[in-house]
């Protein structure tokens, strides 16, 4: 690292109030960057295409070149700002900026094991245990969360509360509520509760400061409900519209405030709530049909702008779905993990919460012309479609045993991804291109990034494995091999090394201004820039065979640990194509994974998960099989 690495490392700090200094993010140099996107994408290339992407990369790395100044203008933003990371640009394109309805595009999920309870009853506990959180938060004293004995950067805990996207015309913007809530009565005090799609504002916070108890905010529930037993808010469900493609939600919503100041009150109160509750009156049959309510339910219950929206069944089974743009995976578990902690008896003495009779609660209503009526109504049956057009599926492996491989140094998403690899090229007889999420919030604003899977010692395996000839000796190092790079590949990215979104981001940046790069004969003579050929050619790394083997993902994977949750799923549509994500949460001795693809591709799905749980088997047989 050189002197001026090491000066930027220095000022980088943790945007958390009381968090202590923390490193940033490292901008890779454009050298290391092309030699890593190089070994990452060779796996997928014939000796042609790897030609074809060298000349592409060297014309973009050219002395003097297009990749060199887009390097030399990323490196000026990251000194220009020490508390974020070179890739929040990104990111907020990444997120804010696609115009995809987000419910099956961008928003996430969670499903915790199921407690016996009353729906009530464990409504109110949720409730006052993420109000206990956030009390905390406000005065510093949620544990600092440690990722593999690692302090992590908390800035995200920022975005937990009040926080709610809003659409834009070309470009969404992640609002913040006040960031106190505790005594200070000028800031958000309230949550939103959604049942038969009727909306309520309930108060968690009196106007005195103090926070209600558990039996006050059950209390309040039920008054709500009881509120709500003969009304269906059928043509005035507008949490419709939050499924709307994000240029059309922003007109719509622009109209709503500008026809009517109760509109505009209304969205506020919504939009500027603590987080969102949503009651159901049905039971899920099985674990799927709660996963796919929690992930895509009744879109006139629901606000997916919402940064956290808490869903409720009758019989006490709940879950939460997230809007991503501000919250990654990891930060939420962290956050999970916490609330479903707490023993709901002991709520009222951690928060200081006390009785004070049923919180304040009313119904938050619209004006609603009959055309916007029609819309929303129309809305449901487009949403209702797109919801068709996926499918999910559960796998459980409960025999996963994760003594064995400690015992066999082999990490637990390792094992998996040669699984699933196994299974990819035993069903297609191809090589499979896999995307998993690396947490890198061990740098100040760190984000998740994705880590491509694929590599020469996992092609090796799963040719290996194909050959009966060969002794399990011979297939046990191949696994162990393969493991043991992927592990290694695991540790360059939580380094700092991002090539490919550090690739994408200077893309992005000719993108934002191209004039800035274009010059004529006379100009480029004095102060530089380029002619158009040069661009082009300079460009072409991102139609090169390389570049485009990365964005032709079969799987997008996130591996998650906790003994609270039982799923989490998201949708393949974030990542484009007509790929499976898979997202997995991995317990001691069982692996439960949500799948979901388009409705199109249902039969290789499942033709893929009894080959995966197949290959799980045979090398957890192989791994056991030889001492």
């Amino acid at each position: 690292m050189n002197k001026a690495d090491m000066d930027r490392k220095e000022k980088k700090r943790q945007t958390s109030d009381g968090d202590t200094a923390m490193a940033g993010l490292p901008l890779p140099t454009l050298e290391k960057t092309i030699d890593r996107f190089t070994d990452w994408a060779t796996p997928f290339l014939t000796n042609e295409q790897r030609a074809q992407t060298r000349a592409a990369l060297n014309s973009f790395l050219r002395p003097g070149g297009l990749g060199v100044l887009l390097q030399k203008k990323l490196l000026e933003y990251s000194d220009k700002n020490p508390d974020g990371s070179w890739l929040d640009n990104y990111w907020n394109s990444h997120f804010l900026a696609q115009r995809s309805p987000t419910p099956t595009r961008s928003n996430y999920f969670f499903l915790f094991r199921h407690r016996e309870s009353s729906r009530l009853k464990s409504a109110a506990a949720l409730v006052a245990a993420a109000l206990n959180h956030k009390l905390l938060l406000d005065q510093q004293h949620v544990p600092l969360a440690v990722q593999r004995q690692t302090p992590v950067c908390e800035s995200q805990m920022n975005n937990l509360f009040s926080t709610s996207r809003i659409a834009g015309e070309s470009e969404d913007i992640l609002q913040h509520g006040e960031t106190k809530t505790g005594g200070d009565t000028s800031g958000p005090r309230h949550i939103v509760v959604f049942y038969r799609g009727n909306i309520h504002r309930l108060d968690l916070i009196s106007k005195d400061g103090l926070a209600h108890s558990l039996r006050d905010i059950e209390r309040g529930l039920e008054e709500i409900c009881y509120k709500c037993l003969d009304e269906q808010a059928t043509g005035r469900s507008i949490g419709h519209l939050t499924t709307l493609p994000r240029a059309d939600w922003s007109r719509t919503r622009r109209a709503l405030v500008e026809d009517s100041k109760n509109n505009a009150g209304s969205l506020h109160l919504i939009e500027s709530a603590l987080f969102s509750l949503h009651l159901e009156d049905f039971s899920p049959k099985d674990n799927l049909a709660a996963c796919q309510q929690v992930f895509l339910g009744d879109s006139g219950n629901r606000w997916f702008d919402k940064g956290l929206q808490f869903i409720v069944f009758q019989n006490g089974q709940a879950g939460l779905n997230v809007e991503q743009s501000g919250l990654d995976r990891a930060t939420i578990v962290d956050f999970l993990d916490y609330v479903l902690g707490i023993d709901p008896q002991s709520i009222d003495q951690y928060s200081g919460a006390v009785e004070q009779g049923i919180p304040f609660n009313r119904e938050l209503v619209f004006d609603l012309p009959p055309d916007l009526q029609k819309k929303i109504v129309r809305t449901s049956g487009d949403y209702e479609r797109r919801r068709n057009a996926l499918v999910c599926k559960l796998v459980e492996f409960n025999v996963f045993d994760s003594a064995l491989l400690v015992k066999k140094q082999i990490s637990s998403d390792s094992f998996v991804q040669c699984a699933l690899q196994l299974a990819h090229y035993r069903t297609t007889g191809k090589n499979a291109a896999v995307s998993q999420n690396i947490s890198m919030r061990h740098f100040s604003a760190g984000r998740v990034q994705p880590m491509w899977t694929m590599s020469s010692q996992m092609k090796d395996f799963v040719d290996i494995m194909q050959l009966q000839e060969a002794a399990p000796s011979q297939k046990l190092a191949a696994l162990k091999k393969a493991a043991d790079q992927h592990a290694r590949r695991v540790a360059e990215c939580r380094s700092g090394d991002v090539p490919v979104l550090h690739l994408a981001e200077l893309h992005n940046i000719y993108k934002r201004h191209p004039e800035d790069f274009k010059a004529d004969f006379f100009t480029r003579l004095t102060s530089g820039g380029f002619n158009q050929q040069e661009i082009n050619k300079a460009l072409s790394l991102f139609r090169s065979p390389g570049w485009t083997c990365m964005k032709k993902q079969a799987f997008h994977t996130s591996f998650l640990a906790s003994p609270n949750l039982l799923h989490q799923g998201f949708s393949p549509d974030c990542h484009g194509g007509r790929n499976i994500s898979i997202g997995s949460i991995l317990h001691k001795n069982a692996l439960h994974a949500f799948l979901c693809t388009q409705k199109d591709n249902e039969t290789a799905l499942t033709t893929f998960m009894e080959s995966w749980l197949t290959a799980m088997d045979d090398l957890r047989e192989l791994l056991s099989g030889i001492r």
